[in-house]
This record gives C-alpha cells, sequence and structure tokens, in this order.
C-alpha cells in the first residue's frame, strides 16, 4: 500500500456563535470558519476576494477549550484530517465533508476574547 497523508491545515474566522453540545459522555462542537482569498484576474487591475467556508468538528477536551475561548470572528488556525460522513434523512443519503479539529491555536488578543458570560477575558484566565 502507498503512503498517504490526510491532513488540512487551516485559518480563518469563527462564522457563527459556538454552541457545545454533549455527545454521551463527551463533548461535539460544529462550525465553521470564512478562509479569504484576495487575487487578480487576468486582464484586470482590480483585486477579487473569494471566501470559502471550511465546516468543522472538534470533539472532548479539545472542544471545551475552543467553545470557552473563542467566539463568533476569532481568529483560529485548525489542523485535522478531512473526514466525509454519510446518514440517511427520510429516506435519502445525506453527506457532509468536515475538518476533525486535533490541533488548534486561537490567535484573538487575550483581552479580545469573552466567555462565555459576555465579560472581557483576563490575560491569566487562559489555562495554556
Amino acid at each position: 500500500m502507498a503512503f498517504s497523508i490526510n491532513k488540512f491545515s487551516g485559518l480563518g474566522n469563527i462564522g457563527q456563535d459556538l454552541e457545545l453540545r454533549e455527545a454521551g459522555d463527551s463533548h461535539v462542537l460544529n462550525f465553521s470558519i470564512a478562509c479569504n482569498e484576495r487575487f487578480k484576474k487576468r486582464g484586470e487591475d482590480e483585486y477579487t476576494d473569494k471566501t470559502e467556508w471550511i465546516r468543522l468538528v472538534a470533539w472532548g477536551k479539545v472542544a471545551e477549550i475552543i467553545a470557552e475561548h473563542a467566539h463568533k470572528g476569532s481568529k483560529i488556525y485548525v489542523e485535522g484530517p478531512l473526514q466525509t460522513r454519510k446518514w440517511e434523512k427520510d429516506g435519502v443519503a445525506q453527506y457532509t465533508t468536515e475538518i476533525n479539529v486535533r490541533e488548534f491555536v486561537i490567535l484573538d488578543s487575550r483581552t479580545n476574547s469573552k466567555s462565555d458570560n459576555g465579560d472581557q477575558k483576563e490575560e491569566n484566565d487562559y489555562p495554556f
């Protein structure tokens, strides 16, 4: 069998309010980030912006930390494998492709991060 790598790495802004959910005896967090690209079209002087929305899922402690320290608009770097899930809804096969977040860095300044109650976080509030 040939060697292969399944690893996504991306940097973007969280696109919605985060909602941590229970999944059995663990937690799950589904969210998306917006990754922007700026380029010039051939023969044009103006730049064009393009946004790709990347679907992400985080489990367990990773999900808990992201939900506690990030919020809509937070800049985050994520790494993890690409995965496709399939399920049936009303007899129709549904698919989604997402990144399973294994590693991450929240890139907001610490004083701009908000806690669950909306208070400003202090620099020493971070556990990592």
